[in-house]
């Protein structure tokens, strides 16, 4: 049987624990990296304010992304970040443009 004492000890470590693992989990519903706004992108691991500027700054200047894979062409977005965050990221099906 546990002992009285360590039952609020084990209480606290168990909510640490669960709290740091949503907390280090992402976002909790994949991220349209076509529609999201700076402040939402920087839900992703790796990404901080300026990273998601230059990711919204792309979309912006380039269209939206094709694929996960063409967040590699924004400044500072490497493999590492991408890899991440391939769980996290989701382009839903867009209708192409006519002529295509």
């Amino acid at each position: 049987m546990m002992k009285t004492s360590t039952t609020p000890q084990f209480a606290a470590t168990l909510i640490l624990f669960i709290t740091l693992a949503l907390g280090l989990a992402g976002p909790a519903h994949a991220l349209d990296i076509n529609t999201a706004s700076a402040a939402e992108l920087t839900q992703l691991k790796g990404i901080g304010p300026k990273r998601a500027q230059a990711i919204v700054r792309y979309r912006d200047q380039h269209g939206p992304f094709r694929s996960a894979e063409a967040l590699l062409e924004v400044p500072g977005v490497g493999n590492k970040v991408l890899q991440d965050n391939l769980a996290a990221i989701e382009l839903p099906a867009s209708p192409r443009p006519e002529g295509e």
